[in-house]
């Protein structure tokens, strides 16, 4: 992995990847589970801090708009973003400098951050972030997105920390809830799970971060290959 980004974005660099894959999986499990109702909005929050579900977030807005979706990725973490990191946003503008300058009426249109994936960060902190994602200006942004992306995809606070996940899974049609493997605790995912409950959120699902299996276990289609081989977690041939 040549830098940070490489990391991250994992089904971008390494899109023959075992990683990659999984995400493809999450990507047609979402789609189907609620293929009656339809899903244009999600929230993907996490049970503690240092989760991956930020990194989830940008993994799963790059998979479906490799599959010609028409996808927004909002970072709504505005404690402590991260999407501008990842996606190497300009640090100016941003959610909360849209919200303020919104009009009433007109069209979303934004600058693609990469082909079919538009990414907005969460721009200047405001005085109460909870008050801020509950507000009827921010709704009335998050409608207009449905409506003219295939999916939003909304980067939530962890639900057991703050108040702002809970306001977040009120408004969409599902919520997606990342916990950790290696060191996520029970009773915590418990406590996150009743705090959504509480909200009527939509948990579709479950993604669970962090898992190590063996290594004679990595196997990927191989694109062009026709067949199955083993794979590295980059991607190359084991």
């Amino acid at each position: 992995m040549s830098n940070n980004d490489d990391y991250h974005l994992y089904v971008k660099f390494y899109p023959n990847s075992v990683i990659a894959e999984a995400f493809r999986s999450l990507r047609t499990n979402l789609v189907l589970t609620n293929i009656d109702k339809g899903l244009h909005s999600i929230v993907i929050t996490s049970a503690e801090r240092g989760e991956g579900k930020s990194t989830v977030c940008a993994n799963l807005a790059v998979i479906m708009a490799q599959a010609e979706k028409r996808v927004l990725l909002i970072d709504c973490d505005l404690r402590l973003p991260s999407q501008d990191k990842l996606f190497n946003l300009p640090r100016n503008g941003g959610l909360t400098s849209i919200i303020g300058h919104l009009k009433e009426e007109g069209e979303l249109i934004f600058e693609e951050s990469l082909p079919g994936l538009t990414v907005i960060g969460s721009g200047p902190p405001p005085p109460n972030p909870s008050e801020f994602l509950g507000s009827a200006r921010f709704r009335s942004f998050l409608r207009r997105a449905e409506k003219h992306y295939d999916m939003v995809i909304i980067d939530a606070p962890p639900i057991g920390l703050v108040t702002d996940a809970a306001i977040l899974s009120s408004l969409v049609d599902g919520t997606v809830l990342v916990l950790d493997a290696q060191y996520g605790h029970r009773n915590v995912a418990i406590r996150a799970k009743a705090a959504l409950d509480q909200v009527n959120a939509n948990v579709i699902g479950v993604v669970l971060n962090n898992v190590r299996p063996e290594k004679s276990a990595y196997y990927a289609y191989k694109q062009g290959g026709g067949d199955y081989r083993a794979i590295s977690e980059d991607g190359n041939a084991a």
